[in-house]
């Protein structure tokens, strides 16, 4: 096909300028291209610090809980110790005025045997 009135180059003719303008944006291209390189590895870093963080996050919590068992568990137990002392003692008032009871009954047995 032939288009009148025009010729064409078989060849394709840059300028300076030009040339310089596409080595530049080649330039800035492979520039942006490791810099991309770097904010991959960076966001990757970035991704296992917050995968870790989580983990972190869920064995706290888990320590946590633990401690409250715990807590409520010793609660328990001192609540257990202070019942058993609570009847410790009442047992011992008991045993007590019993052998008050006792000795004096003895006593006054044996103060009427003696001084009838």
């Amino acid at each position: 096909m032939m288009f009148p009135g025009i010729a064409f180059s078989q060849h394709l003719s840059i300028t300076k300028i030009e040339r310089d303008s596409i080595v530049s944006k080649i330039i800035r291209g492979n520039k942006a291209q490791e810099q991309n390189k770097v904010y991959v590895k960076q966001i990757a870093n970035r991704d296992s610090i917050i995968f870790k963080h989580n983990q972190l996050q869920e064995v706290n919590l888990s320590t946590i809980k633990t401690l409250k068992d715990i807590n409520n568990n010793l609660d328990i137990i001192i609540e257990q110790k202070d019942q058993i002392i609570v009847n410790e003692k009442k047992i011992g008032r008991k045993k007590r005025n019993g052998g008050l009871i006792k000795g004096g009954a003895v006593g006054l047995l044996v103060g009427i045997l003696l001084f009838n």
